[in-house]
């Protein structure tokens, strides 16, 4: 289907804490997009095919990422944004094919075709390419629909390690987008989207409302609500965030929670969610965790929540009480941590960006940003090996989740639970069913020694490469 669409070039700024956009909107193509993943690249101009509708812009922050129509968007070119940047984890859970290029060039008026899978950029195609684009895209949409049919409920290695598969959330744009059939759940459902561009804090009604559908849709698949993470580049207007000159590694998350105001904001979205319990299966877990002091003070903040409850006669179902662990100090004390929460969630993201000291939607260090850097395989089996001593369950809910070259190193860890967009699940599921869950320990335990990111490639790759051939064969 071609789609005349307008488009908007974005720049976005950051200044006192307040994200500041300036937008020139102007029709600039049609076409088709084709593929649901990241084509990381410099452009490939040729004069070749064509696109959908094709979003370009420098940067989208998850300020920007709201008021952008995205059901309308069918493909996105982003010049300044990293791999796992705000905006394009949202456009993969939307399905949206996404090309990073350090050189935009002026698109205006042209007809294109984003192909995420090669990383090029096709402008004022033929009509024989635009057949050939259209094959590609049929094809591709053939092969997903295939491999969801063959992966209905939870995967199991063929040495019968069961690893859940579940979906990450972030909007409820996102939540409409859902096929619930093939999805064990949700891992993340981030509830930041509740609290940017409204002019008060959720309430407690409000949360329970929100997070009670979301867990009748699931008809008592996992929930795992994530708590606010407000700050940083995810500013209110409610809250008087203050200016900072390293925003990310500021006043945010759980941070808020130093005043009257921010507990009483957490206790309402707290609250909220034990209320929705009775309607299915929820968890809670709470991001930026980097003491045990910390967790100890949300777990008082939570106790009080359910005594509130229980005081006015309100009902409430069991509800586990996890982190994120998505700092290396969380790492380095998790066998005290796991003493304490009832589960983990180790958010790759965030704990590749902190502990290479690389901004993660930065693209100009892109090269550095590697989620399967030696010292980040280390600190996931810290962090691993702390649950399984304390009978605590661990799942993985960065992009490294959906990583096809990082399973072996995930389920050799040891990992229960994976999240990811919605639209790679088919592929990992089906992927599980083809491993062995003893011979990734043994896949793990040889990366632990080798000392670059271009060896545990390397290795994976000839990995793969022997894997797909014993499967053909």
């Amino acid at each position: 289907m071609v789609l005349k669409v307008t488009l908007q070039y974005v720049r976005t700024k950051l200044r006192r804490g307040t994200a500041i956009n300036y937008f020139n909107c102007t029709i600039l193509a049609e076409g088709i997009a084709i593929g649901h993943t990241i084509g990381l690249d410099d452009l490939k101009v040729n004069n070749l095919d064509k696109a959908d509708y094709i979003l370009v812009a420098d940067d989208l922050s998850p300020i920007d990422t709201i008021s952008v129509p995205f059901h309308k968007i069918k493909g996105l070119i982003l010049k300044f944004a990293g791999p796992t940047s705000h905006a394009v984890i949202l456009a993969k859970s939307l399905g949206i094919p996404v090309l990073l290029s350090s050189r935009i060039i002026d698109m205006k008026y042209k007809d294109i075709i984003l192909d995420a899978f090669s990383g090029a950029c096709i402008i004022n195609p033929n009509k024989s390419s635009l057949i050939k684009a259209h094959e590609k895209e049929k094809k591709y949409k053939e092969e997903q629909k295939k491999i969801k049919e063959n992966t209905v409920g939870i995967q199991k290695t063929f040495d019968n390690q069961s690893i859940k598969v579940m979906a990450n959330v972030g909007s409820l744009k996102e939540l409409d987008e859902l096929d619930f059939n093939y999805i064990d759940g949700i891992g993340v459902f981030r509830t930041e989207f509740l609290f940017i561009n409204h002019p008060t804090p959720p309430t407690e009604e409000s949360h329970c409302l929100i997070y009670a559908d979301v867990a009748k849709r699931l008809a008592g698949k996992p929930l795992i609500i994530r708590t606010f993470d407000i700050g940083g580049d995810k500013c209110t207007k409610f809250m008087n965030h203050p200016y900072e000159e390293n925003p990310f590694l500021g006043y945010r998350a759980i941070r808020m929670l130093d005043t009257k105001r921010g507990q009483e904001i957490f206790k309402d979205q707290i609250k909220g969610a034990l209320r929705a319990s009775i309607y299915g299966n929820i968890s809670i877990m709470v991001p930026m965790i980097s003491h045990v002091e910390q967790l100890r003070f949300v777990k008082n903040l939570f106790e009080e929540c359910k005594k509130e409850l229980e005081q006015n006669g309100i009902l409430y179902n069991h509800v586990e009480l996890g982190i994120m662990i998505e700092i290396p100090s969380s790492c380095l004390i998790a066998d005290q941590l796991a003493t304490e929460a009832d589960f983990f969630s180790i958010g790759t993201n965030d704990l590749t960006q902190y502990t290479l000291a690389v901004d993660r939607q930065n693209s100009y260090i892109n090269n550095l940003y590697q989620e399967m850097h030696p010292s980040i395989i280390k600190l996931m089996k810290m962090v691993a090996d702390a649950a399984l001593k304390n009978n605590k369950w661990v799942g993985i809910c960065g992009e490294l989740a959906s990583n096809t070259l990082a399973l072996p190193i995930l389920i050799g860890l040891g990992i229960n639970e994976l999240s990811m967009n919605p639209y790679s699940t088919p592929t990992i599921k089906s992927m599980i069913n083809n491993m062995s869950y003893k011979e990734c320990k043994i896949i793990l335990n040889t990366l632990l020694n080798y000392a670059t990111i271009e060896e545990i490639h390397t290795y994976l790759n000839d990995y793969t490469v022997r894997k797909e051939n014993i499967l053909v064969n």
